[in-house]
C-alpha cells in the first residue's frame, strides 16, 4: 500500500500517470479494444450532435426568414386599404395598449421618423402660439387616415377627435423634448 502512494505522489509532483505493476493506466480499463471503442462511440455522438444542431439551425433559419424576409422586420398592414404598413415591432407594442391614446402615439412613432414629425402638425399650417415661426407641413395623409382607422377599429368607443388631440400633444412633446436635448434627432 506505501509503495502505491509513492508512485501517486510522484506522478503529481512530475504530472505523469500512474501505472501498476502490471503496467496498465489506473486511469483506463486497460483494454486497448474497450477504449477504442468507447472513443469512436464518442466520435458519433458528437457527429450526430453535429448532424442534429445544423438541422435544429437550418429549420431556424426557415422560420426566422421566409420569403426572403426576415419576420422581426416584416411589415404589418394596417389601415382600411392596406397600402400602410408599419414594422411587426411597432404593431407588437401598439396592439396590447390598454387606451386609444397610447395605441396611437406608439402607431405615430412607428409611421413617421422623428425628423418629420418635429417639421409637421397633424393639418400643416401656421402655429397659432407663434404666428411668426415656419409654416408647418402637415403629416401625410394616407398614414394618418391609416392610423386613425387602426385605432378606432381596436377601440370602437374611441373618438376620432380626441385620438387626432393625442397625436398632436406627441408631436409637440417631441419638440420640447427636442429643444431641452432629451431627444437627439
Amino acid at each position: 500500500m506505501a509503495g502505491k502512494r509513492v508512485r501517486k505522489a510522484k506522478c503529481l509532483d512530475f504530472g505523469e500517470e500512474d501505472t501498476t505493476s502490471t503496467g496498465n493506466k489506473a486511469s483506463g480499463s486497460g483494454n486497448p479494444k474497450q477504449k477504442k471503442a468507447k472513443v469512436a462511440a464518442q466520435r458519433r455522438a458528437e457527429e450526430e450532435f453535429i448532424s442534429l444542431s445544423t438541422a435544429f439551425i437550418a429549420r431556424l433559419v426557415e422560420t426566422v426568414f421566409q420569403d426572403g424576409c426576415c419576420l422581426y422586420t416584416r411589415n404589418v398592414k394596417i389601415g382600411n386599404d392596406g397600402t400602410v404598413t408599419v414594422s411587426s415591432h411597432c404593431w407588437e407594442t401598439a396592439k396590447p395598449s390598454t387606451t386609444p391614446n397610447g395605441m396611437a402615439r406608439v402607431l405615430l412613432m412607428g409611421l413617421f421618423s422623428v425628423d418629420i414629425l418635429l417639421k409637421s402638425n397633424l393639418k400643416g399650417g401656421v402655429s397659432k402660439l407663434d404666428p411668426c415661426a415656419d409654416r408647418r407641413k402637415a403629416l401625410d395623409p394616407r398614414k394618418l387616415q391609416a392610423l386613425l382607422y387602426t385605432v378606432v377599429n381596436q377601440f370602437p368607443t374611441a373618438k376620432e377627435a380626441d385620438v387626432r388631440k393625442s397625436i398632436n400633444g406627441r408631436i409637440c412633446e417631441l419638440r420640447h423634448q427636442v429643444k431641452s436635448k432629451s431627444v437627439l434627432v
